[in-house]
């Protein structure tokens, strides 16, 4: 999935420019797995990814092909599935979740709206707020951050408060949450993003009863999202018949 120069190097990668650049996410996050961590050599697939469509331009018309690409893959993974293209939406009257499929009349013809790509909009202030508070909390119950073992991992300074440097970039004013200029927050929207596609039907995270949770949250003897490790069935063609259970464990 990697573009590589004369000399066998791998080429930066170009989301606004190149659309084989973003197969790379195939390899690298939806098909990526997991280990538990009971020694017993069984893995988790994700269960749903989610994705900026916009950047510089360019992005958005990438970001609609390849989530056309997924959907009409010849291998049948259903990629699409689990693959969620997400924007952010500072309305003040804007709901906290919408998914919506650009209109395909836009005045901007390059936009590669359609119609037929879904994408969520996020109120980007309300979420923020939330996750400001829950940043603040100390204690799991009622919603805790738990930072990343491997934010770290280079060891030096620097590098350790990058992540605290991007999550406090923006500051709250009255206008919503804004972010000084020059100051990097890929960190801080990206939390916010996560918890919007906590909202989604296909997590509902919310609403789940967790003495009879979806099978994608069950306990690891029963999660539908494990598997052996010798074990291709996550990212298998599906077979041409599929009974309607087949079809609710596939999206639920």
């Amino acid at each position: 999935a990697h573009r590589f120069d004369e000399e066998g190097e791998k080429m930066q990668i170009d989301p606004a420019a190149y659309l084989e650049d973003w197969w790379t996410l195939v390899d690298e996050v939806l098909e990526k797995t997991y280990p538990l961590g009971d020694g017993s050599g069984r893995r988790m697939q994700i269960k749903l990814v989610g994705c900026d469509s916009g950047g510089k331009a360019g992005v958005t018309t990438k970001a609609y092909q390849f989530w056309r690409a997924l959907r009409d893959d010849e291998e049948g993974r259903q990629h699409h599935l689990r693959f969620q293209l997400v924007k952010g939406d500072p309305s003040p009257k804007a709901p906290t979740y919408r998914r919506d499929y650009p209109d395909s009349h836009r005045k901007d013809r390059h936009s590669g709206a359609r119609g037929d790509v879904p994408v969520v909009f996020l109120q980007s202030n309300t979420l923020k707020d939330q996750v400001s508070g829950m940043l603040g909390r100390t204690e799991a119950a009622g919603g805790m951050v738990n930072f990343p073992i491997w934010y770290d991992e280079k060891g030096k300074q620097e590098d350790i408060n990058w992540l605290y440097m991007q999550l406090t970039a923006e500051i709250r004013t009255d206008k919503g949450w804004e972010a000084p200029s020059g100051k990097r927050n890929e960190a801080w929207d990206l939390l916010y993003y996560c918890m919007g596609l906590c909202r989604d039907p296909r997590i509902a995270l919310d609403r789940i009863d967790w003495t009879k949770p979806p099978l994608w949250a069950a306990e690891w003897d029963q999660n539908v999202l494990v598997f052996a490790a010798n074990d291709n069935r996550p990212f298998t063609r599906p077979s041409a018949k599929k009974s309607l259970d087949d079809l609710g464990a596939l999206l639920a």
